[in-house]
């Protein structure tokens, strides 16, 4: 299982960054350039390294779940509910959600883990895409 994250940390909401960047299993550097490009390492309140830290911590949990000589699953609805449950302040929900988006679209394509996972996450914690319209265009 993950990590347990401190309630609202910046480092459960790195986790869930992290989660989005690599769900497709790959890592575009478009999708780097967004935490950049979009200040994420701030709106998170966190730092550059720290993020690459929750980052690797991520992938070495996803790694370290199965037999070995079974591939890696990205979605997995427990891990994501537990990381997601890590998060209850709405606005930081709203937040997330909206450099999710970002991040999902930074490559010009929406893999369909991707979406599946942005839909979950929006449902999960009752939010629609209307709720984010305002974040999202701010960010730009």
């Amino acid at each position: 299982m993950s990590h347990d994250y401190a309630k609202n940390s910046p480092e459960a909401m790195a986790a869930i960054v992290s989660m989005a960047m690599i769900v497709d299993a790959e890592i575009d550097d478009r999708e780097i350039e967004v935490l950049d490009r979009y200040s994420v390492y701030a709106l998170l309140d966190i730092a550059p390294s720290t993020f690459a830290e929750v980052f690797e911590g991520y992938l070495e949990d996803l790694a370290g779940e199965g037999p070995a000589e079974e591939p890696v699953t990205t979605v997995d609805r427990e891990r994501i509910d537990h990381l997601l449950a890590a998060v209850d302040d709405p606005e930081k929900r709203i937040l997330l959600c909206s450099i999710l988006f970002k991040i999902i679209v930074a490559d010009n394509q929406v893999h369909e883990t991707e979406a599946v996972l942005f839909n979950h996450i929006l449902e999960h914690w009752n939010l629609r895409f209307e709720d984010l319209e305002s974040d999202v265009a701010t960010m730009d």
